[in-house]
């Protein structure tokens, strides 16, 4: 099981990381399984907005979930194009969360030998929030990668 490299992507600059896993797989010919977090900041705008109906807000949400799910799969038909092209074997597992260290950190613990994870952008308050990296090290015995 640890023959295993687990990519994900989907939040962040995540093309460091994609390059990273990539590289590693085609050297060690190991399996990627690529996980791809959806998720938009506007999802905190639609729940929070005090002016908007309740519809206006259900509206808007559903909009932006459209346009995630498709910016999603753009990304993970071009995920899977590179590795194809590489003949590379990568598994896609496709997840919408507002909480994707959870994600990460649930799947990493099926046994992987590296984790690749892309960085994250500098937070308000770093000191009191962690990032998806950090989590993943401190909960997760395999080697973790922020690139």
């Amino acid at each position: 099981m640890k023959d295993r490299i687990l990519l994900v992507f989907g939040m962040g600059d995540y093309r460091n990381a994609e390059e990273e896993a990539l590289r590693r797989a085609e050297s060690t010919s190991k399996k990627i399984v690529a996980l791809q977090i959806l998720n938009s900041e506007l999802y905190h705008y639609g729940h929070n907005d005090i002016i908007a109906s309740g519809r206006a807000k259900s509206d808007f949400l559903l909009y932006i979930r459209q346009e995630v799910l498709e910016k999603g799969r753009m990304q993970a038909a071009k995920l899977m194009d590179k590795a194809k092209a590489q003949g590379l074997q990568l598994d896609l597992i496709s997840i919408e969360t507002e909480n994707p260290a959870e994600a990460v950190i649930t799947e990493a613990r099926k046994g992987y030998g590296l984790v690749v994870v892309p960085k994250e952008p500098r937070k308000l308050f770093p000191l009191l929030q962690r990032t998806v990296s950090q989590e993943v090290r401190r909960k997760v015995g395999c080697e973790v990668i922020e690139m």
